[in-house]
Order: C-alpha cells, then structure tokens, then sequence
C-alpha cells in the first residue's frame, strides 16, 4: 500500500500575486517615464542618472507585453533610475549646481547654459588627464582636486564656451605636470629636513 501525496497549488493566490506584481510595476512606470519626461523638458539631459538610463540603451519604462521574469527585471531597472538623486528635477538642478559651486561658476540661472559649461570643462578634463597619462615626460601622479583646479582656473581664463586646441591641451598640460613635479620635490625635501 503507498502513500500518494497530492499537492495544490492555489492558482488564484498565484494570480492575485502576479496581479500585484504588475500594478506595482505598471505604478513605477508611469512615474520613471513622468520623470524623463520633465528632465527632457527642462533640457537636463546630462545628469548622471539621465546619462546612464541613456547608457542603459534609453528605452521607455515599460511591461506592457513582458512575461512576469521579464517585469521583474524592469522593476528593477526602474528602481535603480527611480532612486538616483538626480532622476528630479530638483535633484538634477540641486547636483548641478553643487558641481558649479566646487568649480566657482557663478552664473548657474540658466541651467542649459550650466550643463553645457561642465560638459566642456569635463571634456577639457578628459583631454588633459588622458595627454598626461600617456606622456612619457609625466612621471607623477596629479589629484583630480589639482587637474580640476588647473582646468577650472584656465577655463575661467579663457571662458568656457573654448574649443580645446592640442596646443591648448599641451600647455595645460604642462603646467600641471610642473606643478605635480614640484609638488612632488617640495614634499620630498619637507620629508627630508624633517628627519634631521
């Protein structure tokens, strides 16, 4: 004589789960999209969590034809863009002009105008950072605080409206990695005096 185990699986409470799953779902959607939507209108388009949902691919919040596995994983995708501070507005405008704030930009009014001045700065950035690295006169490691320094006063120099020459890069360039050098013997000698 054997046993026979039967088991049920309560179809409805499956059902009422996936129910709840998908109205969640569908309520993180349509507050993600409304909040692209205003990053776009208000043309903050180069915010770090604009950025990576355009790195993501830049696809639309959706799970409108999406099995439940595949609902889950943009649940989770809509969270990671949901809690990044800079998915508002406010967060976006606040990040920007904290950046603005630490590179002394004062006119921060017109937020288009500010995004395409950190955009520029960083590029400058970039184009430095990536000249000295690949020197082979360069031997010392410069700070991002220094480099952003060096850039940041040379931009208000110039302006930031600039389009970097390469002999705009070398000078920068050159003048950080004097500074680096110097840096570098000034914290040597200090060391040295010290131990007599």
């Amino acid at each position: 004589m054997g046993i026979k185990i039967t088991t049920t699986i309560d179809k409805t409470n499956i059902k009422r789960q996936e129910r709840a799953l998908r109205q969640e779902a569908s309520r993180l959607v349509s507050m993600a999209n409304k909040r692209l939507k205003r990053l776009e209108k208000q043309d903050l388009t180069q915010t770090p969590a604009y950025k990576k949902w355009v790195e993501n691919g830049g696809q639309k919040f959706g799970i409108k034809g999406k099995s439940n596995e595949e609902v889950k994983q943009e649940i989770s995708r809509m969270e990671s863009f949901l809690k990044k501070q800079t998915s508002t507005v406010t967060g976006a405008k606040k990040y920007l002009r904290n950046v603005a704030s630490e590179l002394n930009i004062d006119d921060i009014r017109d937020y288009a105008k500010l995004q395409s001045k950190l955009n520029n700065f960083f590029e400058v950035t970039a184009k430095v950072k990536e000249y000295l690295y690949n020197s082979k006169e360069v031997s010392v490691s410069i700070g991002y605080k220094k480099l952003w320094e060096e850039v940041n006063n040379y931009m208000q120099e110039v302006g930031y409206e600039i389009q970097l020459t390469e002999e705009d890069v070398l000078k920068l360039a050159k003048t950080l990695a004097d500074k680096g050098a110097a840096g570098y013997v000034d914290k040597t000698l200090d060391s040295f005096l010290d131990e007599f």
